[in-house]
């Protein structure tokens, strides 16, 4: 083969990370000493300085199908310390990606809806419904999707009972089998209820939308946050220990 230019060798310097305690380097058999902490927490901070990652997989997971690296960290204690980082947050996860965000926010302003409602305050109920042999029955849970967040608000037993007790009561009443009572659900003691559970909440139908609002807003930004923290965690390097 001819080569336009004389081939050559050039020299390069190439930086090497080892672990070391002292001047002692760090055994693979002590690593897997290493106990398991969460570097990143639920808010999306750092509990500690991470150092690198090994290229090792201490509890024989090396076959599993999420991609994932153990990175070595320092506690504010100075307690050495390892962690599995996965490629992406539990949340970004294939089978958990359109898994709903619950808060309580979400839940009192479903409730408050509901209460808005039977005021004839809002046109329509909040609620999802079931098909039933007599009408239909209300779901608690409604999800839907805000700013690209899937939200799951699940509304109080109080709330189920005002809706189902007016849906009944616009029916036609029906006989309890083997008497001839009619059945009518006493609804304005069903609206009694879930009034005094928001009145508990010292809250206004306006405070309680725009505390759903923050926290929807706040979601956003701790897994913005969870997302950045693994980007820059799986840019570290990586770290070299002995046999």
């Amino acid at each position: 083969m001819t080569f336009p230019q004389q081939p050559s060798i050039t020299a390069m310097t190439v930086n090497v990370r080892v672990m070391k305690i002292g001047s002692r380097q760090i055994s693979l058999s002590l690593f897997k000493q290493l106990c398991e902490e969460a570097l990143i927490s639920h808010d999306g901070a750092l509990n500690g300085t991470a150092w690198g990652f090994i290229n090792y997989h201490p509890d024989k997971c090396e076959s599993s199908p999420t991609l994932h690296r153990h990175l070595v960290w320092v506690s504010a204690n100075d307690e050495l310390l390892r962690y599995r980082l996965n490629v992406q947050p539990a949340f970004d996860m294939p089978d958990r990606r359109d898994e709903p965000f619950a808060c309580q926010q979400a839940d009192r302003l479903l409730t408050f809806q509901t209460y808005e409602w039977i005021s004839d305050r809002l046109a329509e109920v909040p609620l999802n419904t079931e098909p039933a042999s007599l009408g239909h029955f209300y779901r608690s849970d409604v999800v839907f999707t805000h700013e690209h967040l899937r939200v799951r608000a699940t509304a109080s037993d109080n709330a189920l009972r005002v809706a189902q007790a007016k849906h009944d009561t616009e029916r036609p009443s029906w006989p309890i089998p083997g008497t001839v009572e009619m059945v009518r659900p006493d609804l304005s003691q069903a609206i009694d209820a879930l009034k005094a559970e928001i009145d508990s909440w010292d809250l206004s139908y306006e405070q309680a939308n725009d505390d759903y609002h923050a926290a929807v807003a706040a979601e956003h930004q701790r897994r913005q946050r969870h997302r950045e923290l693994h980007r820059s965690l799986g840019a570290l390097p990586q770290l070299f220990i002995g046999l």
